[in-house]
């Protein structure tokens, strides 16, 4: 839709999708263990955050991805960790598509806050995946209408400004509580210098 901008992007992007409809080949890979092999479909959707995962994939999923996180648990259908551990001890994700071919997101990539960004779904008769934004961010997608086909560019030299880090809670709860502190020393002070007039 528009072409390709070669100020990102310089080298050439591998058409990995058809007809709306993406297949993994070889499966989807965390560190060097492969969590689910075979031919497995996928849709890309830029309107979904999260990356989804079938509902029967989800728990040896989930439980892979956080096997070296002990302050990781799966809650329901999202995994959240304790986020002041930040990507320590968690594996890039590949999705393999055959060949040659496969996206990598790094942890950096998929981490955002306390929470991973996979999270199950569920659809009736479907075993797909849906791919959002966790996995196309700093990726360039083109969306070629007249072929019918998507190509992902994933190449380390790809830049696109965008921050992805949450707001520290703690950071403006401390902030807060600090200012009340001040506050209340400022009526304290004040009671006592006007106890003394």
């Amino acid at each position: 839709m528009g072409g390709r901008d070669v100020r990102f992007a310089k080298t050439e992007f591998s058409f990995l999708i058809s007809h709306s409809i993406l297949l993994f080949k070889k499966g989807v890979v965390i560190g060097n263990e492969t969590v689910k092999q075979g031919i497995l479909s996928a849709l890309f959707d830029t309107g979904t955050t999260f990356i989804g995962v079938p509902e029967e994939q989800w728990v040896s999923f989930a439980a892979a991805l956080i096997a070296n996180r002990r302050d990781c648990s799966i809650s329901g259908i999202y995994i959240v960790c304790n986020p002041f551990h930040g990507t320590t001890n968690l594996s890039n994700v590949i999705f393999a598509f055959g060949d040659d071919a496969s996206i990598s997101l790094t942890p950096s990539q998929y981490v955002y806050g306390a929470y991973l960004g996979f999270s199950q779904i569920t659809f009736e008769n479907d075993n797909r995946w849906i791919l959002g934004h966790f996995f196309l961010i700093n990726k360039l997608a083109i969306f070629d209408m007249k072929n019918q086909q998507i190509g992902v560019l994933n190449d380390s030299s790809v830049y696109i400004p965008y921050s992805s880090h949450p707001i520290d809670w703690l950071f403006i709860f401390l902030i807060a509580l600090g200012c009340i502190l001040i506050l209340v020393l400022c009526v304290m002070l004040g009671l006592l210098l006007w106890s003394y007039r």
